[in-house]
C-alpha cells in the first residue's frame, strides 16, 4: 500500500500564484530487507541462505561489468538494465564529439507483469488522523506467499 498526507504549498508562479494548492505527499513506506529476499527466495528453492546471497552478489558483479561495457542486461521476468546518455545540442556538426555526450544513467526498464503488480497496489491518503482509501488492491494475491516490508511472511 502506498500512503499519502495531504499537504499544502502557496504557488508561487503561474495563474495560481499567492493561492494555497493541495497534493498527495507520499509517505516513507516500509522496505524487504536484502536479508528477507535471501530467506524468501531459501525457502522457496533447494538454496541456502548462503547460497542465495552469494548468487545475489555475483549478479550485482555481472550487472556492473555489463553496463561498464555499455550492454544491456536482461533479467527475464524482473526486466533489463541499460546505460543511456543523452546529447547537448549543438550548431555545427564539426562540433559533436564525446565532449557534448551528458553523463551517462543507468535505467531499468521493468517487465509487462512488473509494471501490472505497481498497478495494483492500494493507494491511500491521509487527512489529519483520517485515511481515506482508493479501492483495495487485487485479490489474486495469494495470502501467505509473499513476504511482508519487514521481511516476515503474511
Amino acid at each position: 500500500m502506498l500512503i499519502f498526507n495531504v499537504a499544502s504549498r502557496k504557488a508561487s508562479i503561474g495563474k495560481k500564484k499567492g493561492q494555497t494548492l493541495y497534493f498527495a505527499k507520499a509517505v516513507a513506506g516500509g522496505r524487504l530487507t536484502a536479508s528477507a529476499v535471501e530467506d524468501y527466495i531459501a525457502d522457496k528453492t533447494t538454496l541456502t541462505r548462503g547460497d542465495v546471497r552469494h548468487a545475489i552478489t555475483s549478479l550485482a558483479e555481472v550487472v556492473r561489468w555489463a553496463l561498464s561495457e555499455g550492454l544491456a542486461v536482461d533479467l527475464a521476468d524482473l526486466g533489463s538494465f541499460k546505460v543511456e546518455a543523452s546529447s547537448k545540442m549543438v550548431d555545427r556538426m564539426e562540433d559533436v564529439n564525446a565532449a557534448i555526450v551528458k553523463q551517462p544513467k543507468v535505467r531499468f526498464f521493468p517487465r509487462r507483469a512488473m509494471v501490472q503488480y505497481a498497478q495494483r497496489v492500494a493507494i491511500s491518503v491521509r487527512v489529519g488522523q483520517e485515511a481515506i482509501p482508493s479501492a483495495p488492491s487485487s485479490p489474486d494475491k495469494a495470502s501467505g506467499s509473499e513476504p511482508s516490508a519487514e521481511g516476515e511472511y503474511l
